[in-house]
This record gives C-alpha cells, sequence and structure tokens, in this order.
C-alpha cells in the first residue's frame, strides 16, 4: 500500500515536471508567469495521472475476450492519444488565457 502510494506521488511529480517545462520553457507568443505555470502543471500533472489510471483499468478489462485482445488495446491507445491531445491542448492553453 504505501510503495504504491509512493510510486503515485512520483509519477505526480514527474508529470508536474513534465508539464511545468511545457507550459513555461516551451516558447510562447505570449509570457506566463512561473505561478501560473506551476498551477496549471499541477491541475495538469493531475488530470493526466488519472487518464493513465484509468487506461490502465480499461486495458485490463478489454483482454477478457478475443475480440478485445485483438483490438481493444489498439483503440484503447487511439482513445489515450484523443483524450490526451485534448487534455495537453487545454492545460497549455489555460495559463495563457488567465495571466
Amino acid at each position: 500500500m504505501l510503495l504504491s502510494i509512493a510510486s503515485f506521488l512520483l509519477v505526480l511529480a514527474g508529470n508536474w515536471l513534465v508539464f511545468l517545462w511545457v507550459i513555461a520553457r516551451l516558447p510562447p507568443r505570449e509570457p506566463v508567469s512561473l505561478r501560473s505555470a506551476a498551477r496549471a502543471a499541477l491541475i495538469g500533472a493531475i488530470g493526466f495521472a488519472i487518464l493513465q489510471r484509468v487506461m490502465v483499468i480499461y486495458l485490463g478489462s478489454v483482454t477478457n475476450s478475443a475480440a478485445g485482445a485483438a483490438f481493444g488495446s489498439i483503440l484503447g491507445l487511439l482513445v489515450f492519444i484523443f483524450f490526451t491531445s485534448r487534455f495537453l491542448l487545454f492545460v497549455t492553453a489555460w495559463p495563457r488565457s488567465a495571466a
């Protein structure tokens, strides 16, 4: 139990660092304050960790049948990419509009 909590916190910290770098350091058209970028990165890290957990549960449940084993992982990957791209767009646009 303690190891799973520690690994989830480590995932959150890693996601936060990646989102902070994407929001604050990639060249934006408008400057973003570090505080606004850190807040958006925290929201992004939490949302992305939740999205990762949901997709792990989905892939675990879809591989029980033969059709799910053949096509479920491919469809799950496409759904994950779709939601991740939408989520990343929202998270990176939010601090620029709030600043």
